[in-house]
C-alpha cells in the first residue's frame, strides 16, 4: 500500500487571503500572558487561520528559535503565469524567450523598494533575513520574543484532529501599516499532507534493473544515436538525505551504477540554499545538511527523530532519495544531478540558541530540526534563485482539496488559494518562465488522493495530488509494465492499479477541483470537463515489480541494503532523465538551439505544450507515444474516525470518539482507460519512448 509520512510541523500553507476564513468551529483566541505592542496593522496578512480553527488550543508556547517565510505583494501575478505560458507554447510569439531570476523579479515580483521596506522592518525587529533573486519569498529567523513583536501575536501549541501538535499564532498576525507583506505560508506551522511517493514492492526479486528499463522505454535507442544527457542537468527537489561520492565515502549512485554495470559520468552534488545564495544577513536559519548516518532506532539513538527531523547523531536514508537520484543518474548516464536540500538545524526548539541543533525527544510544544521535504518551498526557491537545473524532478505530493473542517467542507490546501493562484503556483510559473521542465509524481492513491490523514471527514469524492495538478509542471503517472530479463515487452503496458497490483495503490489522476484547463489541453480528446487533468504522461510505476534501489551503499552505513520499489516516485525520474535527452539532442542541433534565446537556448520550457501537441497530431503520436488502453484506478478507501464522513465511517460505539485504525470502505468508481486509445486519466496520453521523442521534438 502507498507508503506516507506526516511531515514536518513547519511545511508551508495556504497564502491567499481568501484561504484565511475560519472553517468549522472557530477556538476563542487564548489572551496573551503579557501584552503585545501593537502598531498599525496591515490590512492583508494572508495566513492558514482555517488550520487554527479547526484544532484545540493547548497551551501558549515555548521555544528558541523559528524560522519564517513571509511572502512579499507581487506586482503581477497573473502576468507571470501567462508569460510561462507563452514561453512554453510554440504558437506563442514569446516562445523560448526564457528570463533569469533578476528579470523576473524585475517584471513581476515586489519592487526592489517593497523588499527593502520589508527586510529593513524585520531587521528593527531583531530578525535576520534571508532572500532570493527572484524577489518572491523573504525568509525571517529569531526568537520567540522578537518573531511575536514583528508580527503582534504570540504563539501557541495547538492540536489537530489527528493528534498533532503545531505552534501557530494565537491571535491574527500583523506587520506595521506599510510593511509590503502580503501573507506567510508557515507562520501556522502545521503539518501538511505532502508525502514521498513511493510503494514498496510486492514481486519476488530485488526488481527491475536500469537496464531493463532502458531497454524497455527505448532509451537505448537515444544511447546509440549519441544521447545521454551529458552537458544537462537534472535538477532534484530533495525529500530527505542521499549518500554522495564525498569525505571519502561511496555515494549511493556510483555504488548503484557499478553494481548494475552502468557507463557513465553522472554524479550527484547536493545544492543547499546557505550563505551562497543572496543572504542579506546571518542566522537565517539554513546550515549545511548534517552527514548521513546508518539506520538508527530509539534504542541505537534515544529519540530517534523520522528522517524528515534528523539530528547530527540520526540522519538515516530513506529510500525515496536514492530512487530520485539513481533512476535520474542511470538512465540519463552522463547527466548532472543536483540534488537540492535543504536543512534547518533548530526550528522552534525549547530554549535553544542559535547554532544549537534541536535535542531528540523534546516535549510536545517543541520543534525539530529540518530537511528535504519540510523544506520543500526553500529548495524550489534556490531552484528558481540559481537557475541552473534544465530539468527538475519532484517526487511528492499531497490531496488538492487539502483540509476537511468540518467533516465534508474542503478547503484549499496551502500552497494556493481557491481560484488557482499563490506561492506554488507562482513559483512553478517562475521556473517555466526560466525554461525549466518540471516532472511531478501523479500520487499513488488512484483516484481518490484525498483519503486518509490528515484529510479528514468526506474521503468519499474523487481529487487529484498537487503539485501534479498545477498547470506549469508535467503530470506524471504510472504503468505495468512486463518485461522479461532483456527489457523486452513479453505482454501489454497498462495502467497500474488493483488490476496489475495487489494493495490498496495506482496511479494518481483525474480532474482539478480548482486549476482552469490549460490551453494545450483544451481540444485534447478524452480531457474532461473545464479544469486541468491530470496525469499528462506515465512511465513504470507498478509495485508487482518494483525498480531495484540501493541504500546505504558506504560500509559505514551499516550495511547496503538492494530493495525493489514502485510508485509514481519511480515515473517521475524516469521522465525527467528522459527529458534530458532530448534537451541534449536539442543542444546539439542548431536548428532547435536556433529557436531558443539567452544563456540556455535548448531549453523547452515545460514540455506539455509539445506533448499535447503531438497528441493532436495523429501521426506524430502515434510515432512517439504508445496510449494505455486497459486499467483503472479506483483504490479501495479507508475512513478515519478523527470527525469523519458519516456515511463512510460506523458509529462508534457509546463513548468512544476515535479508533487507531482505519476501517476499508467499498471501492469508489475511479476513471477508465480507454480501450480505442488516447487520453486518459491514469496515463495521460500515454508512455513515451526516448529515440522517438528525440525524433519528434527535435527533428533528427
Amino acid at each position: 500500500m502507498r507508503t506516507t509520512r506526516t511531515i514536518s510541523i513547519f511545511a508551508a500553507l495556504a497564502l491567499a487571503a481568501g484561504c484565511a476564513g475560519s472553517h468549522g468551529t472557530p477556538v476563542t483566541p487564548i489572551a496573551p500572558a503579557t501584552a503585545v505592542a501593537v502598531a498599525p496593522a496591515s490590512t492583508a496578512f494572508a495566513y492558514d487561520a482555517s488550520a487554527i480553527a479547526s484544532s484545540t488550543f493547548v497551551s501558549q508556547a515555548t521555544f528558541g528559535r523559528l524560522a519564517i517565510d513571509v511572502v512579499l505583494p507581487m506586482r503581477d501575478a497573473d502576468g507571470l503565469r501567462r508569460y510561462a505560458a507563452a514561453a512554453s507554447d510554440p504558437k506563442a510569439p514569446q516562445y523560448r524567450h526564457f528570463l533569469e531570476p533578476a528579470e523576473i523579479a524585475d517584471r513581476f515580483s515586489a519592487t526592489a523598494a517593497d523588499q527593502a521596506r520589508a527586510i529593513a522592518y524585520f531587521h528593527a525587529n531583531g530578525l535576520a533575513v534571508a532572500t532570493w533573486k527572484q524577489r518572491m519569498l523573504v525568509r525571517v529567523a529569531g526568537s520567540q520574543s522578537q518573531l511575536e513583536r514583528a508580527f503582534h501575536t504570540h504563539f501557541g501549541a495547538y492540536r489537530d484532529r489527528n493528534g498533532t501538535t503545531f505552534l501557530a499564532p494565537m491571535t491574527p498576525p500583523s506587520v506595521d501599516a506599510g510593511v509590503p507583506v502580503s501573507g506567510s505560508p508557515n507562520i501556522v506551522a502545521r503539518a501538511t499532507a505532502y508525502a514521498t511517493l513511493f510503494v514498496p514492492s510486492t514481486g519476488i526479486g530485488t526488481g527491475l534493473a536500469p537496464q531493463q528499463i532502458a531497454a524497455a522505454f527505448d532509451f537505448t535507442g537515444a544511447y546509440a544515436a549519441g544521447y545521454t544527457g551529458a552537458g544537462i542537468t537534472i535538477g532534484i527537489i530533495g525529500t530527505g538525505p542521499v549518500q554522495t561520492m564525498s569525505g571519502g565515502r561511496i555515494g549511493d549512485l556510483e555504488a548503484y551504477k557499478s553494481l548494475y554495470h552502468v557507463v557513465g559520468s553522472s554524479a550527484v552534488t547536493i545544492v543547499s540554499p546557505d550563505a551562497t545564495d543572496p543572504v542579506v544577513n546571518a542566522n537565517s536559519g539554513f546550515a549545511p545538511p548534517p552527514p548521513v548516518t546508518a539506520p538508527c532506532t530509539a534504542a541505537s539513538v534515544p529519540g530517534a527523530p523520522p528522517s524528515e527531523f534528523p539530528t547530527t547523531s540520526c540522519n538515516p536514508e530513506d529510500f525515496e532519495a536514492q530512487i530520485d537520484t539513481e533512476q535520474t543518474g542511470a538512465l540519463a548516464r552522463d547527466a548532472a544531478i543536483a540534488f537540492f536540500l535543504a536543512y534547518n538545524p533548530n526550528d522552534g526548539c525549547p530554549n535553544v540558541g542559535v547554532a544549537s541543533p534541536c535535542p531528540a525527544g523534546t516535549g510536545p510544544t517543541a520543534g525539530h530540526a529540518q530537511q528535504g521535504l519540510a523544506e520543500n518551498d526553500e529548495e524550489v526557491q534556490t531552484a528558481i534563485d540559481r537557475n541552473s537545473a534544465d530539468v527538475l524532478s519532484l517526487s511528492y505530493g499531497g490531496s488538492e482539496k487539502g483540509t476537511v473542517a468540518p467533516p465534508g467542507q474542503a478547503s484549499p490546501p496551502y500552497e494556493f488559494s481557491a481560484n488557482g493562484t499563490g506561492l506554488a503556483p507562482n513559483q512553478f510559473a517562475m521556473l517555466a518562465a526560466e525554461g525549466i521542465a518540471v516532472f511531478v509524481s501523479s500520487g499513488d492513491s488512484g483516484a481518490s488522493e484525498c483519503q486518509g490523514p490528515p484529510l479528514t471527514g468526506s474521503v468519499d469524492n474523487l481529487c487529484v495530488s498537487y503539485p501534479a495538478s498545477d498547470p506549469s509542471v508535467v503530470g506524471v503517472g504510472g504503468v505495468t509494465t512486463p518485461v522479461n530479463s532483456a527489457g523486452q515487452l513479453v505482454g501489454p503496458i497498462s495502467a497500474w492499479g488493483l488490476q496489475t497490483s495487489s494493495g490498496t495503490s495506482g496511479s494518481g489522476g483525474g480532474v482539478s477541483g480548482y486549476f482552469t484547463q490549460p490551453a494545450y489541453q483544451i481540444g485534447a480528446p478524452g480531457v474532461l470537463g473545464s479544469t486541468r487533468n491530470s496525469p499528462d504522461v506515465a512511465l513504470e510505476a507498478s509495485p508487482s515489480t518494483g525498480v531495484a534501489t540501493l541504500a546505504n551503499a558506504d560500509p559505514a552505513l551499516g550495511g547496503a541494503l538492494l530493495r525493489p520499489f514502485g510508485g509514481t516516485s519511480v515515473a517521475a525520474p524516469q521522465m525527467a532523465a528522459m527529458w534530458a535527452l532530448v534537451l541534449q539532442a536539442c543542444k546539439a542541433t542548431a536548428s532547435c538551439v536556433s529557436k531558443g534565446s539567452g544563456a540556455r537556448p535548448y531549453r523547452l520550457g515545460n514540455p506539455d505544450a509539445l506533448f499535447y501537441g503531438i497528441y493532436k497530431d495523429g501521426t506524430a503520436y502515434g510515432k512517439t507515444f504508445l496510449p494505455v488502453t486497459y486499467g483503472n484506478n479506483s483504490v479501495a478507501l479507508y475512513c478515519y474516525y478523527h470527525g469523519g464522513d458519516p456515511a463512510n465511517c460506523p458509529t462508534p460505539a457509546p463513548g468512544s470518539t476515535a479508533t487507531p485504525l482505519p476501517v476499508p470502505i467499498p471501492i469508489d468508481s475511479g476513471y477508465n482507460a480507454n480501450p480505442n486509445g488516447g487520453y486518459n486519466q491514469i496515463t495521460g496520453i500515454g508512455v513515451p519512448f526516448g529515440r522517438a521523442l528525440i525524433r519528434t521534438v527535435v527533428g533528427i
